[in-house]
């Protein structure tokens, strides 16, 4: 009614100047509404879809590392079949008529194959007799398999895998499903009948349930042309070489990533990362399409927002226009119906209900800035994290990096490792306190004297990264300060250690991988120093040497105290070992350190004499075992309890001289070590000379020994063939029948499996070791 009479008067027409306002007003505050909305819709939209690759490529990597695992196990079980007398002797010295090594073999293959899922068949090949002994359901073609006409995936693996089609007898229409099957042989040959072999054959079900099936969207895992092996969907079986997206993918140098891209005019976003276990391509597809609505619904919110904005400024144009000339009251009453002045408040003045609508005003949108800087931080943190591992090409590092504003420059940058000691040993909850109370340390300890990043590394490590403020006192010694006294009051404050490592000097962003391995390097060094020391290349010189020369009868003596089985004397020379490797950089401790464990529990398995109480620890347990100790003390602490547990098991052997039995079974371990060159000693034949049927006899032997009979004629034979080894005149052809082996091919692959290393590769190694000495 109001406009309809302003038309009446003609008040639009009489008043050109107030026409003119009005206009530019609504005009001004129409661009200024669209051009907002339109921002704030774009970064929000953007921020999504960013979020939505972070956390797919995040779940991709998980995934991979999950994946990988389960293919581990496969090689773990391998090895443990392997090491099985039962299973070693079906696969090499099986004869048709020994059924209870069959038995055996058969009922320990389908124990292994229950306790691992994913297994779907496990096929064990005797290349001699030509049999088959099958754990689960056969899963593969026999024909193809035997004949080698099985293909593999086109992939670079350590596995050997095949691929075989075969019907699927849980439907009815005879349809074809691929099966991928890893051969595990000493010739790595697709024809097993060229060597006795052990075949796992994937679950493929119960793989792409349990593993596949977690992420959101559909997951498949392809060879290197494109073929499908495995797929969350069963619909999306047909290969992707063709597809746009997997050539993206291939050509990404095997770094995990996403990107989105438009499929059958759907948006999806495709990330992807490489098993390092099999070389797979693991690929998620996800249909943005189901997070259109949660989109759209906050693009029409920010929209009605808009047009709520817009019809206030048109309101308020209007008014504002029509009043104004008129006193600073009309003004504050329009302001006083706003939304940001508390409609309760009656007793204000003019001005400071303009101020407050102001103010109120700029805070939301200080608010709103606020949650957008947010998500840039973590962003810019993530690309740091990825540019420190060096998980980033140096062509993504020039396009990203203009993205972020950084805090630091990349010139005279140095670079800071902590970690903090004994973090595998708390709880996950106490893990993300400590971290952050951390975290807020470093603003009061640096902001004075640095410009800093500081990059959370995750699993208790953080990267810091340091320029000086002031040029002219870019001193070490100042950073050094720094890093103690973070270290001083993360230990008054939270009861926590930190070890930190400070490296050189980067001068471009490229430089700033390598100079933080350096720093991380620098960190591994609290292993001889202990933790809760700041770390640097000077100190290192000034209390390490490079002189390594390892006094042999250190070592001998804490051989002597293990097999006089004193812990008083073990302890004591214990102690003298890890002051002694004290003294030497990180590297050359622990290879020293490596030796001291592998001969004590080498002597240790040498003093008990049976096989059930060894400690079978090859090279990669060894490896892991140290790699999980922080410190020497902590190797020290590790070794006195194995030799508490050597103490218990030798009092435990004492016990077994008391049986009947005992006398008898040393008797025959005597005759065994002397008549060992006898090809045709067997179980049969020591039993009858014991008195004993062949059943009692081998259960005697091993209640006393812990060993096998068949076990113990090998062990003093391989043992007997590291000796002769050792004499560089007797040739390594020669030594199989020195030491009863009939078989020259089955003694090279017996004692590579109990060695570890083949027969003329342990001699190059013995020889070598001599010379050095």
């Amino acid at each position: 009614m109001r406009f309809t009479k302003l038309f009446q008067r003609g008040i639009f027409s009489t008043r050109k100047y107030y026409t003119k306002v009005l206009l530019s007003f609504i005009i001004m505050a129409f661009l200024i509404v669209l051009s907002t909305s339109l921002v704030f819709s774009s970064m929000y939209m953007n921020t999504i879809y960013k979020q939505l690759s972070i956390d797919s490529v995040n779940d991709m990597e998980k995934l991979t590392s999950e994946f990988d695992n389960v293919f581990k196990q496969f090689k773990d079980t391998n090895i443990y079949l392997n090491q099985v007398p039962d299973i070693n002797a079906f696969l090499y010295s099986y004869s048709i008529d020994d059924y209870m090594t069959l038995n055996r073999a058969d009922m320990i293959s389908r124990q292994i194959k229950n306790l691992n899922s994913y297994i779907h068949s496990i096929m064990l090949y005797n290349k001699d007799v030509k049999y088959t002994l099958m754990s689960g359901n056969l899963n593969i073609d026999r024909d193809q398999f035997t004949s080698g006409a099985l293909n593999s995936p086109d992939t670079k693996s350590s596995l050997n895998m095949v691929i075989s089609s075969v019907s699927d007898d849980s439907t009815r229409n005879n349809q074809k499903e691929k099966t991928i099957s890893i051969l595990f042989n000493d010739s790595d040959k697709k024809n097993i009948s060229s060597d006795s072999t052990i075949v796992m054959t994937v679950d493929r079900a119960e793989l792409e349930k349990k593993l596949l099936g977690k992420a959101d969207g559909t997951t498949i895992v392809t060879d290197n042309s494109g073929q499908v092996l495995f797929s969350s969907d069963p619909s999306q079986n047909n290969p992707v070489g063709q597809q746009a997206y997997f050539s993206r993918i291939t050509a990404s140098e095997n770094q995990p990533g996403s990107f989105r891209i438009n499929i059958d005019n759907n948006n999806k976003i495709v990330s992807y990362a490489k098993s390092i276990q099999t070389g797979f391509y693991i690929i998620n597809i996800l249909n943005t399409d189901n997070y259109t609505g949660i989109i759209l619904k906050n693009e029409i919110t920010v929209l009605s927002i808009s047009i709520g904005i817009l019809l206030v400024f048109l309101l308020a144009g209007y008014f504002i226009s029509r009043n104004i000339y008129s006193p600073i009251k009309k003004v504050t009453a329009q302001f006083s119906g706003s939304k940001y002045v508390d409609p309760g408040d009656t007793h204000y003045a003019e001005i400071a209900t303009i101020s407050q609508v102001f103010n109120n005003a700029l805070k939301q949108i200080d608010e709103l800035e606020m949650k957008s800087d947010d998500n840039n931080l973590k962003l810019k943190e993530e690309f740091l994290r990825r540019l420190l591992r060096g998980n980033i090409s140096e062509e993504a590092i020039l396009s990203e990096a203009g993205l972020y504003k950084f805090d630091i420059e990349f010139s005279n940058l140095i670079m800071c490792c902590m970690r903090i000691d004994n973090h595998a040993n708390m709880g996950w909850n106490k893990k993300l306190a400590y971290e952050s109370a951390i975290s807020s340390i470093f603003p009061e300890v640096l902001n004075k004297a640095f410009k800093y990043e500081v990059v959370n590394m995750y699993e208790g490590e953080f990267a810091l990264l340091i320029n000086f403020r002031n040029t002219s006192e870019n001193s070490l010694n100042l950073v050094i300060e720094a890093m103690d006294t973070i270290r001083d009051i993360t230990k008054r404050t939270l009861q926590l250690t930190l070890s930190i490592g400070i490296s050189g000097v980067s001068n471009s962003i490229p430089e700033c991988s390598s100079c933080y391995a350096k720093a991380v390097e620098l960190v591994k060094h609290r292993f001889i120093l202990g933790g809760d020391h700041t770390i640097y290349q000077r100190l290192l010189d000034d209390i390490i040497t490079t002189n390594v020369n390892y006094p042999d009868e250190m070592n001998d003596k804490l051989l002597k105290a293990i097999r006089m089985n004193k812990k008083e004397d073990f302890v004591n020379n214990l102690r003298d070992i890890i002051e002694f490797l004290k003294g030497y950089p990180y590297s050359k401790s622990i290879s020293m350190l490596f030796q001291v464990i592998s001969e004590c529990i080498k002597t240790i398995d040498q003093t008990s004499q049976q096989d059930s109480k060894k400690y079978y620890l090859g090279l990669d347990d060894i490896n892991t075992i140290i790699g999980s100790l922080e410190t020497l003390e902590q190797a020290m602490e590790w070794l006195i309890n194995i030799f508490d547990n050597y103490q218990e098991m030798m009092d435990k052997i004492n016990l077994l001289k008391n049986d009947k039995h005992y006398k008898l079974v040393e008797k025959m371990q005597t005759y065994i070590r002397e008549n060992y060159r006898d090809c045709n000693m067997n179980v049969e034949s020591l039993a009858d000379i014991a008195g004993y049927t062949s059943y009692y006899f081998s259960k005697v032997f091993k209640d006393i020994t812990g060993l096998a009979v068949i076990d113990y004629i090998r062990q003093v034979r391989i043992n007997t063939a590291k000796e002769l080894l050792c004499v560089d005149e007797i040739k390594i052809s020669d030594i199989p029948c020195m030491v009863g082996f009939s078989n020259p091919s089955y003694f090279y692959s017996i004692f590579k499996k109990d060695v570890g290393l083949t027969p003329s590769a342990y001699k190059e190694y013995i020889l070598s070791k001599n010379k050095s000495k």
